[in-house]
């Protein structure tokens, strides 16, 4: 029977919060917080890739959902000014991605494991990253 279903790319929220702030001492922060739902995936469990494990089931594409995304990345930075009338801009920085750590899920096999048989380290996306610099403007 024909029968409605979520395509791949149907994410149901996507919110992107982005906020500018300054704190104690000059210092300037910058944080994103980035929210998604989940995104569904096709679950249909097989032994050889072709044949379901429950026959008796109907194949229904997009029919799990893996778990919602959430990134929160902040930058801070402080600027001085050095020399005679302030000739060089030094700029310190640090830039912090997925601030929380937080493991989120990029895919899905059919059988329900992330990164698939192999357990592909690409199916999650990226750790907390952390940046620090200097910038001299002159």
């Amino acid at each position: 029977p024909a029968q409605a279903f979520p395509l791949s790319w149907d994410q149901r929220h996507s919110v992107k919060l982005d906020g500018e702030f300054k704190l104690i001492g000059d210092i300037r922060g910058n944080l994103i917080v980035m929210y998604n739902s989940p995104r569904p995936y096709t679950y249909y469990p097989t032994r050889d890739g072709f044949t379901a494990q429950d026959t008796s089931k109907v194949f229904v594409p997009n029919n799990g959902r893996m778990e919602d995304v959430l990134f929160v990345n902040c930058k801070l930075t402080r600027q001085f000014d050095i020399g005679e009338s302030n000739k060089y801009i030094v700029t310190v920085y640090a830039d912090i991605r997925n601030l929380l750590n937080r493991t989120n899920i990029k895919w899905i096999d059919s059988s329900g494991r992330i990164g698939g048989e192999l357990g592909d380290p690409g199916a999650y996306y990226e750790p907390r990253r952390l940046k620090l610099g200097v910038r001299v403007e002159f």
